[in-house]
């Protein structure tokens, strides 16, 4: 899920039903919280059915980017970017894609525009540490050299019955939230 701030409204894409056997989903729903409505949107060229993507938005073009994902094949790739103007999905064909995977973390880097995708699962749910870049204006994703230690990626509970997260997930995720708090269209649910 993502938060688009022009229109004030959570967008959610995908999803998958479990009841002998995934029903996967290619919809993109929005959540508006003035109203507390789900609303199912109309596009066009939507990606295949598929949950656990990665998403983010891209507030100077108004878009919403994803990633990768579950399918009912096993993981799958593919960089897809929705115009939140016209609805319409573009498949991009960027040069060296990561492999596929689902849930990783993502995030936009409006400074650099760039899209830092790090981790995930790969096909055989092997857990992977890598970090990917995509630049936004040459459409290619590198793949930079760590310098920093690997973090820790049990998946172990704390006392308190909270799983504990590699760290760059959380910075990620403070980083996203920062992003989002300097918005002043943004607001807190």
């Amino acid at each position: 899920m993502i938060y688009d701030p022009v229109d004030q409204r959570i967008l959610m894409y995908g999803g998958a039903d479990w009841e002998n056997g995934y029903t996967f989903f290619d919809e993109l729903w929005s959540y508006e919280p003035e109203t507390n409505i789900w609303t199912l949107l109309e596009t066009t060229n939507n990606p295949d059915p598929r949950f656990n993507t990665m998403l983010c938005y891209l507030p100077e073009k108004h878009q919403l980017f994803l990633y990768g994902g579950m399918s009912q094949q096993d993981k799958t790739d593919g960089t897809w970017i929705l115009d939140l103007q016209t609805d319409r999905w573009t498949e991009l064909h960027p040069s060296n894609e990561p492999s596929r995977r689902s849930d990783a973390s993502i995030a936009y880097d409006p400074e650099n525009d760039v899209i830092v995708l790090y981790s995930g699962y790969l096909q055989n749910d092997t857990h992977t540490q890598d970090t990917w870049i995509l630049d936004c204006e040459t459409l290619t994703w590198s793949q930079p050299e760590t310098q920093t230690a690997e973090p820790d990626t049990t998946t172990e509970t704390t006392s308190t019955g909270i799983p504990e997260y590699p760290i760059t997930t959380i910075i990620l995720a403070i980083t996203a939230t920062i992003i989002l708090s300097k918005k002043k269209s943004h607001k807190i649910l």
